[in-house]
């Protein structure tokens, strides 16, 4: 009976397998995502959707919604999102966000903090986004 060298196996099909990826490079596909950046807790969060297009070959169509909240005695307000930047084969997003905490008055909350930030998506020909803060 002769004893099968598993090792060597692997290593042959894995081989196989490697030379096969780099010789047939990948074909971008067409199709629609939603993505969606979230920062919060569940006493205050916020919230950044793109839905996007795409065609291997560039971004056919988008748009962007955001939403968020807070509890008492906490606030966010939505600033609104906007496209910042476009090209054929990716399309950047910024949405801006204020969350304070203070007391609500009939004239308006007077937080006693505050913060606003901003939240980038980027989303790409090849159906690939990234989101973060950048301030």
């Amino acid at each position: 009976m002769k004893r099968i060298n598993l090792k060597k196996i692997v290593s042959i099909i894995a081989g196989a397998l490697l030379m096969v990826s780099v010789v047939i490079p990948a074909v971008g596909k067409a199709g629609t995502r939603t993505t969606s950046c979230y920062k919060g807790s569940a006493l205050m969060w916020s919230n950044d959707h793109v839905t996007f297009s795409y065609n291997g070959k560039s971004v056919t169509s988008s748009y962007a919604y955001q939403n968020g909240g807070a509890i008492f005695p906490l606030t966010m307000s939505l600033e609104g999102i906007k496209m910042v930047s476009k090209t054929t084969t990716q399309r950047s997003y910024q949405g801006r966000y204020s969350g304070g905490g203070g007391i609500p008055t009939p004239w308006g909350n007077a937080n006693l903090i505050s913060q606003t930030k901003t939240m980038q998506t980027w989303v790409r020909s090849n159906g690939s986004w990234t989101a973060n803060w950048v301030g």
